[in-house]
């Protein structure tokens, strides 16, 4: 053909040309940049690896320090291999994360699974958690310790005013201050198995009203507390009542908690009689707001406690002992918290 005709749609484009036409990347330019990315790739896994190699060796260097100048772990577990294979799969997570947070909480687990005896719960429960802690930002870590240290713990030397605002002030107020406020936060933990979200909810003021309530009150009158028994054991009430601790002017019963109270006066009283006896004294207990307001004075950062509690879906969490491991570890890295796990582990 010595001529060629086109007609093109408007918008269109029209090529002519007597050999093949090539439209974008020529096959020589596709290799060099094929190229260019396969160097790049291994340039870029070999300093991966050596991230991966740093962090491993950190790790190892404060594995190093707790099983030798310390009594947090027990050396006999390298013999075994279950630990050995925990040890390993918590190496190549941190390598992953590099979380100093995620550091210090792996440490605590694999130091606390060091003293738990072979094939027992606890140490199966530990080998989960020290795979699953990586996985979990500081968020995570945040609502599983405060969960786990206002819903499963009491502290039983905080047992006047002065502890219980070291306690709110030392032990829940820099957990709190992580706490995502985020649902999809509380779904990551659902996620790896760490806990459930439940339909019930549990307050923080129901939750310092049973193990602290004690130390929150403001007391009632002596009349009022003898007017809740019987007659012939109204004056036998007054052994059980001291000077309000809030309130000098009113008093109350003489204990923390109503668990402790129930008990102490049960060689006088029978039990329905000491919990009316309490529950006077439960009447004098502030509501939240009333609550917020009589701490905030000791407590400055109380409210925003009490609104990471109320406004995130950490009410609802219910944790499992994965859950309760990883809390457990980060509550003592966080605010140097500490007891025996297998309290809660058995």
């Amino acid at each position: 053909m010595s001529k060629q005709s086109q007609h093109v749609a408007e918008g269109g484009v029209a090529i002519q040309s007597q050999g093949d036409v090539t439209l974008g990347l020529t096959p020589d330019q596709m290799v060099e940049i094929m190229t260019k990315l396969m160097h790049n790739q291994i340039q870029f896994q070999q300093e991966a690896q050596a991230t991966a190699d740093k962090r491993m060796k950190d790790l190892c260097d404060e594995l190093l320090h707790v099983f030798v100048d310390t009594n947090r772990a027990n050396s006999e577990a390298l013999r075994e291999p279950d630990f050995q294979y925990m040890l390993g799969e918590a190496q190549d997570a941190f390598a992953r994360s590099g979380s100093p947070a995620v550091k210090e909480t792996l440490v605590d687990i694999i130091a606390r699974r060091s003293q738990a005896k072979e094939h027992s719960r606890e140490a199966l429960t530990l080998n989960e958690a020290a795979a699953r802690a990586p996985r979990l930002t500081v968020n995570e870590f945040a609502a599983l310790s405060l969960c786990y240290v206002v819903r499963h713990t009491v502290t039983h030397s905080v047992n006047s005013v002065e502890a219980f605002r070291d306690y709110i002030n030392q032990k829940l107020i820099p957990l709190a201050t992580d706490v995502s406020l985020e649902q999809s936060s509380y779904w990551h933990i659902v996620a790896q198995s760490c806990g459930i979200i439940s339909m019930g909810e549990f307050k923080l003021r129901d939750a310092l009203v049973m193990s602290y309530g004690g130390l929150i009150g403001m007391g009632n009158s002596l009349d009022a507390y003898r007017a809740s028994v019987a007659p012939e054991k109204a004056e036998s009430v007054d052994n059980l009542l001291v000077a309000c601790v809030r309130n000098p002017g009113m008093v109350q019963p003489n204990a923390t908690n109503v668990t402790v109270f129930t008990t102490r006066g049960l060689a006088q009283f029978a039990k329905a009689e000491l919990e009316a006896i309490w529950g006077v004294y439960a009447a004098s207990i502030p509501q939240r707001d009333g609550l917020i307001e009589m701490l905030t004075p000791e407590s400055p950062e109380i409210g925003m406690l009490f609104n990471k509690w109320d406004d995130s879906p950490i009410k609802h969490l219910d944790l499992n002992s994965v859950g309760i491991a990883i809390g457990h570890a980060n509550a003592v890295r966080v605010t140097n918290f500490d007891a025996p796990l297998n309290v809660w582990i058995k």
